[in-house]
């Protein structure tokens, strides 16, 4: 565009030539003024002219440095940016895009964005982003491609790119990997599916307990209340009721107890020589109660040259899971048969138990280890139980550092087995000595050392026919003051009692009576206990509620039948 300033003294010569000017240069701007004071009014336009071109330099300025900035904030941030043009061809990419993406510049310019596509991608999922774009944006998530072929999900924005006039001039494109939002995404699914399930198992936990506690307890309270007015000959009956209900509440107890010891601490390993199929054959012996086998039979089934092996390991731990697993099988079999086995294979031991009952569904096969959970199947819901057996065993092998599995088929019965590393005994050298009896059981005066009356009430009308002479001490100084002023042949300590406790009594025993057997008996049955009670000086331990055959077993190993 040109642009002529005229200056004339006579108007009628700036017509004229405002007329050539505009025939010969038709986009030329004529200025024309007359000419006054040609000097003055010339400066004066040099002067004006002069502003407005450093008023135009310095916009120019501010755009070029603007255009700049926005260049560098776009090479600079972490999203990928790029341009195309009306038909998807990309014409710019920033350092971001080609570092996400593994191309190089002049890889992808010239390219059609369906290079970036996973070619699972239907078409129709991405075929209304370009239209959309061009109506006024599009925001969404897809699949995208890297040049290795790697596939990964992004979030893409796009809008239409517009100058000073309001035409479009391109598009615009910007992508985040969502890769790590959508991993955290899943994560929070999941945890909030988990917690879901575990609200579901403990509401189904204490619907259970509660059915579980009040059956025994109606049982207790019931025929108790009933034995005061009862016959003689229905009293034992009623007795029978009552201690069953018994141990079955007690059992339910420990159970809820061993879990919650198993989840919160780490258990120690007993480790002591042992017959596995011995273990077996006492398995099978304490779960053949007739009324409680629903018709079925339990068998041993153990290799001869395994007869007679001997091994190290915790006893203690594999009866427990054994026995969970075999009153498992008991509960969901009718009428079958129930095979307990094991099997060495170099270091390791597989116990394994196997039934034909109802069998699992697949999908619950790992649920079932879970605390609480007791399966969706309408059968395996009218079946007593409190889900908590499967949960303890696992916890218990995992103590062992083994593993536990099973397989099974619905309607065809389970295969339950656990693997864990043992060692090999030799049984002349490794088996365990029980102590030296030295007295015989009717002449021996005990102490009971137990602040609560019913308990030792209730241990002195177990021994009071058996033994010599049994006295009581209410705490701890009272049984020192008692056991200097009478011998006692075995102490049976309470070790938590109010005053001076069980732990510093049995200290101060073992100073003047070293050779005097004290036995720990506590509520607290836990690994700590056992130990504390140990390091004290106890020679043996009793958990409460005490049995009376327990009780003479380990009084047993202190004198002569």
């Amino acid at each position: 565009m040109i642009k002529i300033l005229a200056i004339d003294d006579h108007q009628d010569n700036l017509v004229t030539l405002k007329a050539i000017i505009q025939d010969t240069f038709p986009d030329a701007i004529l200025y024309t003024e007359q000419q006054k004071n040609e000097k003055e009014y010339l400066t004066s336009l040099i002067a004006e002219r002069t502003e407005e071109l450093e008023k135009e330099l310095k916009e120019r300025k501010l755009a070029e440095e603007r255009i700049r900035l926005l260049a560098y904030s776009l090479e600079s941030i972490s999203e990928c940016v790029s341009v195309t043009d009306d038909h998807d061809i990309i014409i710019y990419v920033n350092k971001s895009f080609m570092h996400t993406y593994g191309y190089t510049n002049e890889e992808l310019i010239g390219q059609h964005t369906s290079l970036l596509r996973s070619p699972e991608m239907e078409f129709e999922h991405v075929r209304d982003i370009l239209p959309e774009t061009i109506e006024g944006g599009w925001r969404g998530e897809i699949m995208n491609r890297k040049k290795d072929g790697t596939l990964f999900p992004i979030l893409l924005s796009t809008s239409v790119i517009k100058d000073e006039n309001d035409c479009q001039i391109a598009l615009l494109g910007v992508a985040t990997d969502i890769t790590e939002m959508r991993k955290s995404r899943q994560a929070l699914v999941e945890a909030k599916e988990q917690a879901e399930e575990s609200n579901n198992l403990k509401t189904a936990f204490l619907n259970n307990m509660s059915h579980e506690i009040r059956t025994p307890m109606n049982h207790i309270m019931g025929f108790a209340s009933l034995m005061s007015e009862a016959e003689a000959s229905e009293k034992d009956a009623y007795a029978e009721i009552v201690l069953k209900s018994s141990n079955q509440l007690l059992s339910l107890i420990e159970n809820v107890i061993l879990l919650s010891r198993l989840q919160s601490e780490k258990t120690l390993l007993e480790k002591q020589v042992f017959i596995p199929a011995v273990l077996i054959d006492s398995v099978i012996k304490n779960n053949s109660s007739i009324d409680q086998m629903n018709g079925n039979t339990l068998a041993a089934m153990i290799p001869e040259e395994l007869q007679h092996l001997f091994v190290i390991s915790d006893i203690g731990k594999i009866e427990h899971i054994l026995s969970n697993l075999t009153s498992n099988a008991i509960k969901y079999t009718f009428q079958g048969k129930i095979e307990l086995g094991f099997k060495v294979n170099s270091d390791k031991m597989t116990f394994y138990v196997k039934d034909n009952g109802i069998g699992i569904p697949q999908k619950e096969q790992q649920k079932i280890f879970e605390s609480f959970y007791r399966g969706e199947n309408a059968l395996s819901l009218v079946i007593g139980g409190t889900g908590l057996g499967l949960a303890i065993a696992k916890q218990l092998i995992n103590s062992l550092n083994g593993t536990i599995e099973v397989n099974s088929e619905l309607g065809k019965g389970s295969v339950f087995s656990f693997t864990f590393p043992f060692k090999y005994a030799a049984e002349s050298k490794e088996v365990t000595v029980k102590p030296l009896k030295t007295m015989q059981l009717s002449e021996m005066a005990i102490l009971i050392a137990d602040d609560e009356l019913i308990n030792y009430l209730y241990l002195e009308i177990l021994l009071k026919n058996s033994v010599k002479k049994v006295d009581h001490a209410k705490n701890g100084q009272i049984a020192i003051e008692m056991a200097r002023n009478h011998p006692y042949d075995m102490i049976l300590m309470d070790m938590r009692m109010p005053g001076m406790n069980g732990f510093e009594a049995t200290k101060e025993l073992k100073k003047n009576f070293p050779d005097t057997p004290i036995i720990a008996l506590t509520a607290y049955a836990s690994s700590e206990e056992m130990e504390q009670a140990r390091l004290a000086g106890c020679n043996d331990f009793i958990a409460k509620p005490v049995k009376k055959e327990i009780l003479f077993d380990v009084i047993g190993k202190y004198c002569r039948k």
